[in-house]
């Protein structure tokens, strides 16, 4: 994508869709539209991650420090006279769809998952319970969160506003201050 810095000027330079295609093919496509890159300087590219697309970043990969497989892919841009490094990375709603449907699936749905942070369980069920204690009701403290937000299927699974709302701060705002409410009527009960 072509962005303009002291214009507003935004446009993709070459978008590849393709069905069917191994990397092997996609390899020297991208090489070919780097190459006739009209002095433009390349900074990163971006795809989902289907399977010839992870295989495709992988074959540039730099293969002696295989110890970290998750690393970081650049490449350095051969037709470029400064030898400038470009990025490879993941688009933005693959990313917000990806990281619901692992949340989702975290001691709930296909229970693939049990995610934590600084030891903390981080569950799906915490976005149940505050959708029917709080989100049904008058007066709701989510207000866009319906039923189909909670139990998704095979088509909502792939809407980004979806993934978004549930992963919006007004959301996370509403589960600390469920966590805050109940912590202080266990503490008063006591």
């Amino acid at each position: 994508m072509v962005i303009g810095i002291a214009i507003d000027l935004k446009h993709p330079f070459a978008h590849f869709t393709t069905s069917g295609i191994t990397a092997d093919k996609l390899f020297p496509m991208l090489w070919k539209a780097v190459e006739i890159g009209l002095g433009l300087k390349w900074m990163f590219i971006t795809s989902d991650w289907a399977s010839p697309n992870r295989r495709f970043i992988c074959l540039h990969k730099n293969h002696e420090n295989d110890d970290n497989r998750h690393s970081l892919v650049n490449r350095a841009n051969i037709f470029s006279p400064d030898q400038r490094y470009f990025y490879f990375v993941s688009d933005v709603p693959h990313l917000i769809k990806t990281t619901r449907n692992c949340f989702s699936n975290s001691n709930s749905h296909k229970m693939t998952r049990k995610m934590w942070k600084d030891g903390k369980d981080i569950s799906w069920l915490h976005i149940v319970d505050l959708f029917q204690e709080h989100c049904t009701g008058l007066y709701r403290v989510c207000s866009k969160l319906t039923r189909a937000h909670i139990n998704f299927g095979l088509f909502l699974c792939m809407k980004v506003n979806f993934a978004a709302q549930i992963l919006s701060s007004t959301v996370a705002t509403s589960v600390l201050w469920r966590q805050r409410a109940r912590k202080n009527v266990i503490s008063s009960v006591r």
